[in-house]
């Protein structure tokens, strides 16, 4: 009986769905993935998970990627598989053949939903890129009581007044304080990260679960997973730039409330 897996380069992969994308690039013609290749792929791919949810193992998540960067779809093919399994790494340019457009996110959505809460922290010109159709797969595939909404309001709550951890937007003002006496011209560190988070060089994302499978590599629509490997089946994942600098902050949301909500920042 042959093995579930397939080992390459000391990785394991889903054999399965290795061999359903080797017959689908080997049919004649140039070797491209139609629609029908994208709807088998993600059958393949979700069969025997025995999750009506669809979460997949890292197994999984690992396999989806392999295929992804070695193969050419078509535009509908891509869209397609995408729809199906939206944690999937986006395609280079060049491995999208034929007419037709790659869909692209939807930051106006969240963008408008986020406004009031934005205004009721004092910080309207942050700005909040995070796709809509993320948000709804996340909220759909990773059960929970608290919803992004909620959600999103703690994680500001935490940005701008917890400065429990380590390089937390608030702990970082509250040494700069310390030592020069102000940040900004602000002598309270609450004050100064509000001021830092209503710019508009200021960026809220959501870590979705592409950024949990493959590193950004210059994606600017991409951010960095948790540095202490939170992972987005138990919380909501959201990341913050206060600017163009190095540190990167994240907050954590239990989707149950069962923790409380904390960010911290790396540099």
């Amino acid at each position: 009986m042959p093995s579930y897996y397939t080992i390459i380069d000391g990785i394991r992969y889903k054999r399965a769905l290795l061999e359903a994308d080797r017959q689908a690039t080997a049919k004649p013609g140039d070797g491209r993935h139609s629609v029908a290749d994208a709807d088998h792929l993600a059958d393949v791919l979700y069969a025997g998970t025995g999750n009506a949810k669809q979460v997949l193992t890292q197994i999984e998540r690992d396999t989806v990627a392999f295929i992804r960067k070695a193969g050419k779809w078509t535009a509908a093919a891509d869209r397609r598989f995408l729809s199906r399994v939206p944690d999937a790494p986006a395609l280079k340019p060049w491995q999208i053949i034929g007419g037709g457009t790659v869909v692209q996110p939807d930051f106006t959505a969240v963008a408008e939903l986020a406004k009031p809460i934005l205004a009721a922290h004092g910080i309207s010109a942050l700005t909040v890129k995070i796709d809509v159709r993320e948000v709804e797969a996340q909220a759909a595939a990773f059960a929970g009581s608290v919803g992004f909404v909620s959600a999103l309001d703690c994680a500001l709550v935490s940005f701008l007044h917890d400065g429990d951890r380590s390089a937390s937007p608030v702990m970082l003002a509250q040494e700069q304080i310390a030592g020069e006496g102000s940040m900004n011209g602000f002598t309270d560190a609450d004050r100064a990260v509000q001021d830092l988070l209503n710019r508009p060089t200021a960026t809220l994302a959501l870590v979705s679960r592409a950024d949990m499978v493959q590193a950004p590599n210059g994606d600017p629509n991409r951010v960095f997973p948790p540095e202490e490997g939170e992972k987005p089946e138990q919380s909501w994942l959201f990341s913050l730039r206060v600017d163009d600098g190095d540190i990167l902050h994240w907050a954590i949301v239990d989707r149950n409330a069962a923790q409380p909500t904390y960010n911290y920042g790396f540099n």
